[in-house]
């Protein structure tokens, strides 16, 4: 049972995260009549995100079968368990509390600080995707959705690319097109 919940909290938060970063890249570029219902649904839906990535955690963490302690939460590449997709889970959980926090410190931080830090969300989504594929044990569910995603997340940026009104944006959305075209070779491969 407690498998069951670990996997399909973490599909769902997998969907969530793509539909999240696609919100956001929408977010960044949109019109401002709309931009403001966007980033309530991007807001919304990275919180339910980060509930769903706390309950699959949770959920590994208390299940006798797959050992992982507190210890490999924070610890990149230290369990026993699928060493490395584990280790890419930890990364992405730093990544997304790091994302999580800043957004709730955004007032505090300042702009440029929170867009630098919040531009993380590029790394963490592909490194999330990853882990799932390399930890999972129903491999062809995962790496068909996980496709479906990346052609969400692949087409938001390529969006972004065309909207782009700074070289820094033009190099992030480049950046994220060729790690998503890469992460679809990978599943595909």
């Amino acid at each position: 049972m407690l498998w069951w919940i670990a996997r399909a909290t973490s599909l769902v938060a997998l969907v969530l995260l793509t539909l999240t970063l696609a919100l956001g890249i929408a977010a960044g570029a949109g019109r401002p009549q709309t931009r403001v219902l966007v980033q309530a649904v991007h807001r919304n839906a990275s919180m339910l995100a980060v509930v769903l990535i706390g309950m699959h955690v949770a959920t590994l963490v208390v299940d006798p079968h797959v050992d992982l302690g507190l210890v490999d939460l924070l610890v990149p590449f230290g369990s026993e368990f699928h060493r490395v997709a584990t280790g890419l889970g930890t990364i992405a959980l730093d990544l997304v509390i790091t994302v999580a926090v800043t957004s709730a410190l955004r007032t505090r931080l300042g702009g440029r600080t929170w867009r630098a830090v919040h531009a993380l969300a590029y790394a963490m989504w592909p490194i999330a995707a990853l882990h799932g594929l390399g930890a999972g044990t129903d491999v062809v569910a995962v790496r068909w959705l996980t496709v479906a995603c990346a052609a969400v997340v692949g087409m938001g940026v390529a969006w972004r690319l065309t909207r782009a009104r700074s070289r820094t944006a033009s190099v992030l959305a480049v950046a994220g097109l060729a790690v998503t075209g890469a992460l679809a070779g990978v599943v595909l491969a």
